[in-house]
C-alpha cells in the first residue's frame, strides 16, 4: 500500500503514521489529534492539532502520570527529552507533570509543526507525499547519524527499566499505584528522608 493511502486508512484519524523508507531506517512521523504523551517520544517529526496539548507520563506502566504515581522513566523519557527541550524544562515537565497546548509544544521543540483541527491527515499526506520523492537509502543514512549520537542512552534505558523493575515492588510504588486505581492524591509524605 503507498504510503500515502495509508495515512488516509490510520485509525483514529491516523494517532501514528509511519512511512517506511525501507530496511531500518524508517522515517517515522507521528500524529496526534488527541493528547501526547511525552515518554521518551524517539518520532523523527510529529505534527500535532492545534486543539488539543500535551502531557507527560511514563510508558507501558498501569502509572501513567510519572513522579504522581511513583514511576519514572530514567533513560530516554529524560536524557532524550532534555536533549530536544534543554535540561531546565526537561526537568519542569517530569517534576511537575503539567499539561502543555500545542503551541507550547511547538515552542520548545517537542513538534515540528502545529495544525488547525480537522487538518491534520491532509498536513501528514503532504508531509508522506514530499518523503517518498527523495532517497530511502540517504534517509536512512540521515537517520542512522542522527541516531548515533543517542545510541548510549540505550544503556542508561537498560539501567533505569532495572532500577524501575526494583523500584516497582516498593511501598512508595504500591501507594502511587493504589492512589492513582482509587482516584485520590497519594501520601507519599512518609517516604521523604529516606
Amino acid at each position: 500500500m503507498h504510503a500515502a493511502e495509508q495515512a488516509g486508512k490510520s485509525p483514529e484519524s491516523g494517532r501514528y503514521l509511519r512511512f517506511v523508507s525501507g530496511g531500518s531506517g524508517r522515517v517515522v512521523t507521528g500524529l496526534f489529534g488527541g493528547f501526547l504523551f511525552l515518554n521518551g517520544q524517539k518520532r523523527d517529526l510529529l505534527i500535532a492539532d492545534s486543539g488539543y496539548g500535551f502531557h507527560h507520563r511514563t510508558s507501558r506502566l498501569l502509572a501513567r502520570a510519572g513522579p504522581k504515581v511513583a514511576s519514572f522513566d530514567a533513560g530516554f523519557g529524560t536524557a532524550y527529552l532534555a536533549r530536544i527541550v534543554g535540561e531546565k524544562r526537561a526537568r519542569e515537565i517530569w517534576f511537575f507533570c503539567r499539561q502543555y497546548d500545542a503551541a507550547t509544544a511547538l515552542e520548545w521543540g517537542l513538534v515540528n509543526k502545529v495544525v488547525p483541527s480537522g487538518q491534520l491527515m491532509e498536513e501528514a499526506r503532504s508531509w508522506v507525499k514530499e518523503i517518498e520523492e527523495l532517497s530511502p537509502t540517504a534517509l536512512r543514512f540521515l537517520k542512522s547519524s542522527f541516531n548515533a549520537d543517542s545510541a548510549q542512552i540505550a544503556g542508561q534505558q537498560r539501567l533505569a527499566f532495572t532500577g524501575l523493575e526494583v523500584f516497582g515492588k516498593s511501598d512508595e510504588a504500591h501507594e502511587g499505584r493504589e492512589a492513582f486505581a482509587e482516584k485520590r492524591s497519594p501520601d507519599f509524605g512518609r517516604f521523604r528522608g529516606q
